[in-house]
């Protein structure tokens, strides 16, 4: 009898099992499946289960290490799946492996059942079955082992410049020495705070959430975290009012604050979606850092008046760099040499497709709190001098295609587009010393 590829259900079998020993079950077809245990005699096995070297009368729904096991007289039951070519070694991991696969795997008759009913079953046996847990607790533990190994081989390396390229490389480059931050200006700390909450109350679908509940729901969230940012050596003003700040790490721990309860509010309001106030995550996060660029463009008075599209964005850059320090949100910054004129000249003209220009912000205030929003999977994160920048070139490009024709060949279909990306400005490859340091943007203006 031929069974359908749609009658093999993945299901937890819950039966008693024991590690493989050494079994092999390699090939994989229509009609047959070989099974050979190591330093045993191989079998060959039709497509109903049963070997040919075993009575017709056995039983052959099951697959064993040895021949009599194969033939059913074991009550050691480990169920087969002919489907799977696999390959056990008779080691821990192996064993283990084998055990898994043999213990969830049945070829079922035809049973009316719907399909997510299934999942729901095989999610449910994989996720809480005790077998389900050791497979996963392994391959974490699996991981982290080879993580270990590969930061351990990586320090042998550096040490001993191993490998032909790596011996070809020059002298690695010497730690970049980041100054110190400026005090922090706690006027300005607290007025980006007020932009960032009025951004987000702007952006929020429908318009319909109030200061308040934003208020409450980032009291909440700072009482949440606050033994976990003095775990890591966050000292408060005073523990009581955890959003009062002076220093750095008070203001990040704020910052985190605010926008871990952006993300929570908006997670609330897609449970509970009303269709006329639908939005796009990704339109409330560009609305939201629009917002919050234009706000401090305007704020901190970053305007220049040169006719050039590009050299008025490069003053502005420097602006932002003056403020951003000033302000003691970022301990240097530093923009690429200026895009050549040449360049630019060819980009308007459509000879370049795009141009790439850099600024590595050094010693960002906020950088913990970018950084530990996007490891927990927020996408709403305080990179304040990314959204500044952005809309600087935005609103370049968007005067230049305002004028009739537009300016130096500039059209609507132009984008800019700014990434960040972190940086150890220690240059070191060991996994268990990198520290980021440096934010580092990434401006791209693409013609279309």
């Amino acid at each position: 009898m031929k069974i359908p590829w749609s009658y093999v259900v993945v299901v937890a079998a819950a039966v008693r099992w024991r590690p493989c020993q050494g079994l092999v079950v390699f090939g994989r077809c229509l009609s047959k499946t070989i099974v050979t245990p190591i330093n045993g005699p191989t079998h060959e096995m039709n497509i109903s289960g049963r070997p040919d070297t075993c009575p017709r009368n056995s039983r052959s729904s099951v697959v064993y290490s040895n021949k009599d096991a194969l033939c059913g007289t074991n009550n050691n039951l480990v169920p087969w799946a002919k489907s799977l070519p696999l390959l056990f070694h008779p080691t821990e991991f192996g064993a283990i492996l084998a055990a898994v696969l043999a213990s969830c795997l049945l070829i079922t008759p035809p049973l009316p059942a719907h399909a997510g009913e299934v999942g729901a079953k095989i999610t449910k046996a994989v996720t809480t079955s005790d077998l389900g847990i050791i497979v996963r607790q392994s391959v974490v533990k699996g991981a982290q082992i080879m993580d270990k190994i590969d930061g351990q081989w990586e320090r042998l390396s550096d040490n001993l410049g191993l490998g032909a390229e790596r011996s070809k490389q020059s002298a690695r480059p010497k730690a970049k020495v980041i100054p110190e931050l400026q005090p922090l200006d706690v006027a300005a700390a607290n007025r980006l705070l007020q932009i960032s909450d009025m951004a987000f109350l702007r952006a929020y679908p429908g318009g319909s959430l109030s200061n308040n509940k934003l208020q409450q729901e980032v009291d909440g969230v700072a009482k949440m975290v606050q033994v976990s940012f003095q775990r890591s050596g966050v000292a408060f003003v005073d523990p009581a009012r955890p959003l009062e700040f002076e220093t750095g790490p008070q203001f990040n721990f704020a910052v985190y604050s605010h926008y871990k309860a952006y993300s929570n509010l908006l997670l609330e309001q897609q449970q509970s979606q009303n269709s006329k106030d639908s939005k796009s995550f990704a339109t409330i996060r560009a609305d939201f850092e629009r917002f919050v660029g234009q706000a401090l463009l305007n704020e901190w008075k970053i305007k220049e008046t040169s006719s050039s599209p590009l050299t008025r964005a490069l003053q502005q850059t420097d602006t932002l760099a003056t403020k951003l320090r000033d302000f003691g949100f970022a301990a240097f910054v530093d923009p690429s040499p200026p895009i050549d004129s040449e360049d630019w000249q060819d980009f308007l003209e459509g000879d370049v497709p795009e141009l790439n220009w850099n600024v590595a912000v050094d010693g960002d205030i906020t950088l913990n709190a970018q950084i530990l929003l996007q490891e927990q999977g927020y996408r709403i994160y305080p990179n304040i001098a990314r959204f500044v920048l952005q809309q600087i070139f935005q609103d370049v490009l968007a005067q230049a295609t305002a004028q009739p024709g537009g300016v130096g060949g500039i059209s609507s279909a132009t984008k800019v587009s700014v990434m960040d990306y972190y940086f150890d400005t220690d240059y070191t490859s060991d996994p268990d010393k990198f520290e980021a340091k440096e934010v580092l943007l990434s401006v791209s203006l693409e013609n279309e």
